[in-house]
């Protein structure tokens, strides 16, 4: 790559003293080049035509051809009747071939589109990603097969990067974040080997992920950060500066009319309560390394997503128990007990269920609310299964004096003891390693065999009605 930049490195220079390019400022910018990847950019016909005939002429001289055919041309900023008529007067041509016009094109694997409608790229990168995901079955991404904990990591190492591939430079709307936001969500759903119905909420928590369009905004601010490490010199930290200059002028004002990827960043900043460091960085006021520019990103968008994440916990009544127990985002203790003991798998996910509120409790066969078993009144069905059913007596019996060594007394269980058997950090941290895992473990047992038991009563009940 480094000797293919050497070889165009007259090129590149013929182009910008021709001066009809596109200038920034003082900065040309008239041909971004990585590799053999060029790109032409002017704001007249007349003039692209000139460079397009430089690059012809300068091709000739080396010895070296133009692919015609997998070169394109892009014209921004006219409506649908416009594009329309002009195209079929204008022409471009390298040399004797004609150049096609086209409405996208994928540039350095990021497609471009000439209406900023990214909708089919980002179909295009989650189906990729799905394909992906998919053929990670073959390694045992399946229930019964890798952990949660593995699968996350192969998900995060494989699937994310493909996803989001440029997404560094994307300017998003609604309607594709929540494209993404679905199969990453799903994605969730599937790793852990919970129902599609688990709760947006609580499925990204459990496994320590976050949002898409937080991983989206997280890489951009690192690449801000990448932009303003680079030389003065450089020619995008000079677009950078002479865009925030720009920018900062009319902030006090009229903002609307600037536009683009730089304002995008500024906004961003501002979002996260970083646009004044960014500014004294930008100025050339301080300097920030790599690694302290990634830990303050890192923390603020953890904050946030903590934040808004326990907002959307407040009202939903089926993840009460829940943001009682999951009080951060980090994998779930459940799934470190998991990759100890793998035996207690099947147990391991009723208690999910229960915690996430979708395990499927069986109804009354008159559908009233009075047991079948003890005929008592059912106010809160979980809480009744596991502490108050006395036709669940001799399951309590068998675990009394397993769990009580841990202080869970489930003969008067209440919602601290509810907290506990579902692995709330905050009890058993106080326990070693060892003592924490057998404890947990047998909570997963006794939940597990007492609302299996329960639900097997209820469905016999109903079979014979």
């Amino acid at each position: 790559m480094f000797q293919y930049t050497l070889f165009i490195d007259g090129l590149i220079s013929e182009i910008e003293k021709s001066g009809c390019g596109v200038v920034f400022g003082n900065t040309s910018i008239s041909s971004p080049t990585v590799a053999d990847d060029m790109c032409l950019l002017s704001l007249w016909k007349p003039n692209l035509d000139i460079m397009l005939n430089i690059c012809y002429n300068y091709s000739v001289t080396w010895g070296f051809e133009y692919g015609a055919s997998k070169s394109a041309v892009m014209v921004f900023n006219e409506s649908k009747q416009e594009r329309k008529r002009n195209r079929e007067e204008r022409v471009f041509k390298i040399g004797s071939d004609r150049v096609k016009e086209v409405d996208s094109y994928c540039h350095l694997g990021v497609v471009i589109q000439i209406d900023n409608n990214n909708t089919e790229r980002v179909e295009k990168h989650i189906g990729k990603a799905r394909r992906e995901l998919n053929s990670m079955s073959a390694i045992g991404m399946y229930p019964g097969g890798l952990d949660p904990t593995v699968a996350s990591r192969l998900y995060w190492r494989v699937c994310i990067p493909t996803m989001l591939y440029g997404s560094e430079v994307w300017t998003s709307t609604n309607k594709e974040i929540d494209m993404l936001e679905l199969f990453h969500r799903d994605a969730a759903k599937r790793i852990q080997w919970l129902p599609k119905q688990t709760n947006n909420n609580a499925v990204l928590a459990t496994i320590g992920w976050r949002h898409a369009k937080m991983e989206i905004e997280r890489k951009q601010l690192l690449f801000f950060g990448s932009i303003c490490r680079l030389n003065e010199q450089c020619v995008y930290k000079q677009i950078l500066v002479y865009r925030y200059k720009t920018f900062k002028s009319n902030i006090d004002g009229n903002d609307n009319c600037f536009f683009g990827l730089v304002k995008q960043y500024l906004t961003l900043l501002r979002k996260y309560n970083l646009y004044e460091i960014a500014c004294d960085w930008i100025e050339g006021n301080i300097n920030i390394s790599k690694g302290r520019w990634k830990s303050i990103v890192s923390e603020k968008i953890h904050d946030r997503e903590f934040s808004e994440w326990r907002v959307s916990l407040v009202g939903s009544e089926r993840l009460c128990i829940f943001k009682t127990v999951v009080k951060a985002i980090r994998p779930c203790t459940w799934w470190k007990i998991l990759r100890i003991r793998p035996r207690v798998r099947k147990k391991v996910l009723t208690v999910m269920k229960v915690l996430c509120g979708v395990y499927v409790f069986s109804n009354s066969p008159n559908n009233t609310q009075d047991c079948v078993m003890c005929t008592r009144n059912i106010q809160r069905t979980l809480k009744h299964v596991l502490f108050e059913c006395t036709g669940m007596n001799y399951i309590r019996d068998k675990y009394v004096c397993e769990l009580g060594k841990y202080g869970i007394d489930i003969k008067h269980g209440d919602d601290d003891v509810l907290r506990a058997l579902l692995g709330d950090d905050e009890f058993w941290e106080v326990y070693d390693e060892i003592n924490r895992v057998d404890g947990l473990c047998a909570s997963a047992n006794f939940v597990d065999e007492v609302i299996v038991r329960w639900n097997e009563c209820y469905t016999s009940c109903n079979e014979h009605i």
